[in-house]
């Protein structure tokens, strides 16, 4: 017996344990939240409001495996030092932490009193850190998993940038990027306050803070919501440079492991200056159609990993300051019939939601042949023996989205995203009817017992 596969992408990867595995290159499917270059720059790690944090090869811009566990959003990802383990916190108020080889959850933590929003591990190993709404952040020991420290924070909840962490490359400092434009820094050896860095006029509620530090261990830099983006001396906490004065919807900060490139994202730009100068050389808008998450740099970098609102990872090169590489799968690949609703408006969310898990396969009554629809606008039927198509129904305007057969088999009904009915001579693929039925996609269509009258019901 022959069995047909539909839309699937099949995808072999070869991993240092040796094992072998097919995966299938599905992508996200709602907008990209969070993302990492594992620590030699060969992967990309990926976190998503559809719940899930996958794993890709960049070489290859193949989807290796899926982090499966989270009952909310996946908002910050960060791997090990040793690239080994991945850490994700998550909108479901937990951290998680996973084994890159396997994919399998090594640990959990027990729901928090809040939503979470970052997470991130020590380059020593000895230490993790979660943030987010609640008004502390949490140190826990990496061996023991116990809970070691409690640090009072003031997040960000209007926009939802909670808070913000960064170690230092040699682990002796943390840096934690609050609400107000204010940035925090606690050694580690003590978790004392050792700098507080803020701008020093007004208040400004909404105003998230990102933080990160130079390689060699002497610079840290800052950038704030409606604020300055700042560097200052780590051994005193003396202001060097001031980049900007007032920079608005930021999503991210990176600076160059030879600490020459200072870039900031924000919603719709990358933002780049010479670290000693000061002078800006970069100001680019890579997108017209999509919005920036977060991003991060390579760290050679080259490349600027950029999540975003299209569901889509996309890297950019900053010597062709273009984008370079997107990562993607079947899920935004494949031709939707025309049915576009936007899984991440607040609207829209649900109707998307259900569209897309909505994939009838209609065996007809002899067991001889499927029918499917939802591809692009045409439904199709195969013989099942062979797997060959027999007929193809075009008439539909977008996707239809539910299908039915008389008790004889003889006519075939239709309903679409477009709201049409449409009945089909089943074997000449010729349309009888059609009724322009509903406003918005059918979901149901049934034939009345007698099958003289049709039955529907839709989004409208």
């Amino acid at each position: 017996m022959k069995f047909l596969f539909v839309l699937l992408f099949l995808v072999t990867a070869v991993y240092a344990s040796g094992q072998i595995q097919t995966v299938v290159q599905r992508g996200h499917d709602q907008s990209v939240l969070a993302v990492a270059f594992s620590p030699d720059s060969n992967y990309v790690a990926t976190g998503s409001r559809d719940r899930t944090a996958k794993l890709w090869e960049l070489s290859t811009g193949r989807e290796v495996r899926s982090f499966l566990g989270h009952e909310g959003s996946v908002n910050c990802i960060d791997f090990s030092a040793d690239g080994k383990l991945i850490i994700t916190s998550s909108g479901d108020k937990t951290i998680k932490i996973w084994d890159v080889l396997s994919g399998k959850e090594m640990y959990s933590t027990e729901p928090s009193s809040d939503i979470l929003t970052a997470a991130a591990f020590s380059p020593d190993m000895k230490y993790f850190v979660l943030a987010g709404y609640p008004d502390e952040a949490a140190v826990y020991d990496f061996k023991t998993k116990k809970e070691i420290k409690r640090l009072k924070v003031n997040a960000e909840q209007g926009l939802g940038y909670g808070i913000n962490l960064a170690f230092s490359p040699d682990g002796k400092w943390l840096a934690i990027g609050e609400d107000n434009r204010v940035a925090n820094l606690y050694n580690t050896s003590s978790w004392e306050i050792k700098f507080t860095f803020k701008q020093e006029e007004g208040w400004c509620g909404g105003c998230a803070t990102w933080t990160t530090f130079s390689a060699d261990n002497k610079s840290f830099y800052m950038a704030s919501n409606k604020g300055e983006v700042k560097r200052y001396e780590l051994e005193t906490g003396s202001l060097i440079k001031k980049y900007d004065e007032n920079v608005e919807d930021i999503v991210g900060l990176s600076v160059s492991s030879e600490n020459k490139l200072l870039t900031v994202l924000t919603k719709k730009n990358i933002l780049q200056w010479n670290t000693e100068s000061g002078k800006e050389i970069t100001n680019a808008t890579p997108f017209t159609d999509t919005e920036i998450n977060e991003g991060e740099m390579s760290a050679n970098g080259k490349l600027i990993l950029l999540a975003c609102k299209d569901n889509t990872t996309s890297l950019w090169s900053v010597k062709q300051k273009q984008i370079d590489q997107k990562l993607s799968g079947i899920l935004n690949d494949v031709d939707k019939g025309g049915i576009n609703y936007n899984p991440n408006s607040y609207w829209e969310s649900h109707i998307a939601k259900y569209l897309r898990l909505k994939n009838d396969i209609l065996l007809s009554e002899d067991g001889k042949t499927l029918l499917k629809g939802k591809f692009g606008t045409k439904v199709k039927r195969w013989d099942i023996a062979t797997g060959k198509t027999e007929m193809e129904y075009v008439g539909h305007e977008k996707a239809a989205i539910c299908y039915t057969y008389s008790k004889d088999g003889t006519r075939l009904l239709t309903g679409g995203g477009d709201g049409t009915i449409i009945l089909w001579d089943t074997e000449k693929g010729d349309s009888l009817l059609v009724i322009k039925a509903h406003r918005e996609p059918i979901f149901s269509v049934q034939f009345s017992h007698d099958e003289t009258k049709i039955m529907s019901s839709s989004w409208d």
